[in-house]
């Protein structure tokens, strides 16, 4: 099994020629191909084996997620991915939106029954959650029609008479979240083919044909999901372990060097500067000392921490992914000291994870950019008229991919980020019924209360919010142009400048915040930062900096001077913020909205800098 001929297989292949591999490191593989087929099992069963399962999964337990997955891509559902730490605000979004026929996950569950209870009593329901190992043995010893009672489906799910009927997918259908700029939930649908792209386009880039994962990402996100299907699919092992495992040291069995691992910019920064435990450094370099590879280690240098055991882990990876957010000169020149193959991308839900990779041994001779496209993808800079611009000319970042997504559900026409399909399927291709369904998928929204908690805006018709449904290669080549800037140099690496959207103007100006959150990170003087634009009247838009000091010294003061020759004077923040830790997602990315509003709460009383 590996790479070749990927896009002609279908789920349950790959379910059934690995039933008898040991890939699940830390995991009975067993146990989960044993729960896998009684899964698939019980979705056969379904008394309605025409109508396509709409199931919202939500697992915490990797073993148990991972076999639902497989198992409701094989019997062609229509699967919507959650996170099981949604705050109920963003439940109640994704209920509105999603009316599943099975739920999958103790926390989905508890809030779909406090939802119900909600609307009967007006009192949040509560649930006894068993230990993850508990349930999945009792899932295993379940019969499939019991699967359907316990499953947390609505009772009225079980009524054919209040379904939306619709064609049984000919592939299934994977909805992925991924947050929108109005900060709402809405899902990018991709199909198995869209995910299969990607793993070949990997597969075909990095010259491998079976690929080992080594995955400490979220699973329900597209950049942990991506790990699992390049495993899975191409014969390859995978270990998944939360972050706070590996920093504390759990770091598996397994050799580094024949493995794939993601980071996004925090986690690396966290683990280069952990403190290490000498016994463990030491065991860890007589190790690669004997190691049939080497590795290179570099002499001290006062400017990076000294080699602790996190970082000589790093060190011996085949290659270590970094995505998710912007990565900073610094965090890169203290990776590239250390030797670490890291290979910066670039990619998004919306193209099933990256697109351009910088490789590792192109990092290590000082490359620093978002490296070349894979093959499965086109980009373009084109200017605001649709003209591609030549090297080194900034401009909007188009993409065309075999791994794009369909589209948004919901859509959003006001985003600047657009998924363009060239072919207009007939309405019985529609995914999505246009009435309100009881269970049977994704219908139109209600009305909603104006400033209601967890409020979803209805900004366009169901029409244009829908997705294709069946897989077309003559669709292959849509057109997605995300808010992101950036150009291609003479030696067709692509570049990042930033999003447009977040761009400022103050006094007349353009100003983007990733060259002054740069500049600032350069001096030294702060953990974190983020810089944004408020509203100012005499500026147009003052430049913020919300930041995390690194240690009492670092006043205004200090940090105005450190900057005086990094940055223009009109670049410099005309307000600084300072607070305890930013607030950041699992991947590592700032939550923009947060910071604006912490901003904006301190603007009338933080002295201006002039």
């Amino acid at each position: 099994m590996g790479c070749k001929g990927m896009q002609r297989k279908t789920a349950l292949t790959d379910l059934k020629q690995r039933s008898e591999d040991d890939w699940l490191i830390g995991y009975n593989s067993q146990e989960f191909f044993v729960l896998a087929e009684r899964v698939l099992e019980e979705l056969r069963s379904h008394p309605q084996p025409a109508t396509a399962l709409t199931i919202l999964l939500a697992e915490r337990d990797p073993l148990t997620f991972l076999a639902h997955f497989i198992a409701a891509c094989a019997a062609n559902c229509c699967i919507v991915l959650a996170n099981p730490d949604w705050v109920p605000a963003e439940w109640d979004q994704v209920f509105e939106l999603v009316q599943p026929d099975l739920i999958r996950g103790e926390v989905a569950k508890a809030e779909g029954r406090r939802r119900r209870e909600a609307g009967k009593a007006g009192e949040a329901g509560k649930v006894t959650q068993n230990s993850l190992a508990t349930r999945r043995k009792a899932l295993l010893k379940t019969s499939p029609t019991e699967m359907l009672r316990v499953s947390g489906m609505p009772k009225a799910a079980h009524n054919s008479k209040l379904r939306t009927p619709y064609t049984l997918h000919s592939t299934p259908h994977i909805l992925i979240p991924t947050g929108g700029t109005s900060g709402n939930i809405r899902f990018a649908i991709h199909t198995w083919e869209t995910l299969m792209a990607s793993v070949g386009g990997f597969c075909q880039y990095f010259e491998v044909k079976r690929v080992n994962s080594f995955c400490v990402l979220p699973l329900y996100h597209v950049s942990g999901l991506m790990q699992f299907l390049r495993s899975f699919t191409t014969g390859g092992q995978l270990v998944v372990l939360p972050f706070k495992a590996v920093e504390r040291g759990d770091r598996s069995s397994i050799n580094p060097e024949d493995f794939f691992l993601s980071l996004v910019p925090t986690q690396l920064q966290r683990l280069l500067n952990q403190e290490g435990a000498k016994e463990q450094t030491a065991k860890t370099q007589r190790t690669d000392e004997a190691s049939s590879t080497q590795r290179f280690f570099p002499t001290f240098d006062s400017r990076f921490p000294i080699l602790n055991a996190s970082i000589a882990w790093l060190s011996r990876f085949h290659t270590v992914f970094l995505g998710g957010a912007p990565a900073w000169s610094d965090l890169l020149e203290q990776a590239r000291h250390h030797h670490i193959r890291l290979a910066p991308t670039y990619g998004m839900t919306e193209t099933a994870s990256q697109i351009a990779t910088l490789k590792p041994d192109d990092f290590l001779k000082g490359h620093t950019n978002a490296g070349q496209v894979l093959p499965h993808a086109q980009i373009t800079i084109r200017d605001p008229d649709g003209n591609i611009l030549a090297p080194h000319q900034i401009g909007n970042i188009t993409i065309q991919a075999k791994s794009l997504a369909w589209k948004y559900y919901p859509g959003s026409p006001g985003d600047r980020d657009r998924l363009i399909a060239t072919l207009t399927p007939s309405p019985t291709h529609m995914l999505f019924p246009r009435q309100i369904s009881c269970s049977g998928g994704l219908g139109e929204l209600g009305p909603q209360k104006a400033g209601s908690r967890g409020e979803v805006p209805r900004t366009q018709s169901l029409d244009e919010a829908e997705i294709f449904a069946h897989y077309h290669p003559q669709r292959e080549e849509k057109e997605f142009q995300p808010d992101d800037l950036g150009f291609f140099d003479s030696n067709g690496y692509l570049h990042i400048i930033g999003r447009y959207s977040d761009k400022m103007i103050t006094g007349g100006e353009n100003v983007f915040p990733a060259e002054v959150e740069a500049a600032i990170r350069s001096t030294g003087l702060v953990q974190d930062i983020c810089v944004i634009g408020v509203s100012d009247r005499h500026w147009g838009q003052a430049i913020t900096a919300v930041h995390v000091p690194l240690h009492a010294s670092s006043t205004i003061a200090a940090l105005q001077a450190a900057l005086e020759d990094k940055l223009s004077k009109f670049k410099h923040p005309k307000y600084w913020v300072a607070v305890a830790q930013l607030p950041r997602n699992a991947q590592g990315k700032v939550n923009r909205l947060e910071v604006e509003a912490i901003a904006n709460a301190h603007a009338s009383t933080v002295p201006t800098i002039d």
